[in-house]
Order: structure tokens, then sequence, then C-alpha cells
């Protein structure tokens, strides 16, 4: 019998965190700061996220200046002060902790925004050593994972991993990696 490596894939927002409530209070206070009604500032995210999420915070942040003249500096303390009331989801952070394996923390963002909400994490349970690897990527995560799949077998920095479980708020997103039993989608 060979040995099986296997390897979980967590996802960082509304998975390991609650990100949906963080939106709404971001809205809300980007609203009341900037004099936009919460629909705008919600519109223009919607836009500014359409393209990608490279350089996201920056054409947020300017888009909201165009339209209400507040500046980028009182947009990051609004953000960041945001990132710092994020909660975390207690059943998934356990199922990590007792996973026997690789744990990849995946997230799939604006680099600057995701770092935060890291650091933060960092700070509040020692994220870093939860996770043998932290990855923040701007494309879609299926089309990463699928360019990382080799035979029966997911390679992930050199390593090869036969069992696969992916934790996922999204779990639609990766349909097509389904027919592959050695995958497993799991809901958080």
């Amino acid at each position: 019998m060979y040995k099986v490596n296997k390897i979980l894939i967590v996802d960082l927002d509304d998975t390991l965190i609650y990100t949906s409530p963080f939106k709404k209070k971001l809205f809300l206070k980007l609203s009341q700061e900037s004099g936009l009604s919460y629909s705008r500032i919600k519109g223009i995210y919607s836009i500014c996220k359409e393209k990608d999420y490279k350089d996201l915070y920056y054409r947020f942040s300017r888009s909201i200046y165009d339209v209400s003249k507040m500046d980028s500096k009182k947009f990051g303390d609004i953000l960041f002060s945001e990132i710092r009331k994020l909660r975390i989801k207690r059943k998934v952070l356990n199922y990590v902790r007792n996973f026997k394996g690789y744990r990849l923390l995946l997230t799939l963002g604006d680099r600057k925004i995701q770092k935060a909400k890291i650091d933060y994490l960092e700070d509040k349970i020692k994220l870093y050593g939860l996770f043998d690897k932290v990855k923040i990527i701007s494309t879609d995560k299926f089309s990463y994972l699928k360019s990382l799949l080799k035979g029966r077998s997911l390679w992930f920095e050199e390593k090869k991993f036969n069992k696969v479980f992916i934790l996922d708020d999204r779990g639609s997103v990766f349909e097509g990696l389904r027919k592959f039993s050695w995958i497993k989608i799991l809901n958080p």
C-alpha cells in the first residue's frame, strides 16, 4: 500500500472568516463618511470588481474619490479598521486545526486587502502556524487548481497529493473537479 498525501485547501472569505457582514459594515461606513448612498458604494464596488481583483483596492478607493472627494487615506483608515473587526468561523478553524495533512490557505482577491486580513488573523489566531502555505491569487481558483493537476495527483510546490479536500463557500466554482474521486469539495 502506498502512502496517501493529503492536502486541505481552504478559502478565506466567507469560509474561514465572515466576509459578507464585513462588506455591509464597510459599505455603510464608507457611505456615511463619503456622503454617497449605500447602494452607490455597493455599485462602485461591483463595477471595480468586475474587471478583476488585481488593484481592486486602488480602483475602489479612486472611484469613490472621483465622485465624493473622500481621500485614499480616509478610505484606507475605514477599510483597515473594519478588517480588524472580522469574525472567524470557529467550526472551520477547528476543522483546519484537526486536519492531518498539508494545509493551504488559498485566497482570491486584491493583494493589499487580503494581506491585511491575513495579518489580522496572524495576530488573532497565529494563522501562519495553522497553514503550511498561504497564497493570494488574482485569477480564478478553478483554473489555478486545474493547472496543478497531473494524472491522479495535485502537485503544489514540488509536493504530490493524492487526496485533495477543498473547503470553500463557493463549492460550485469547483464543479469540474468533482469528476475526480480523489478530490472532495467540502462546504464550510
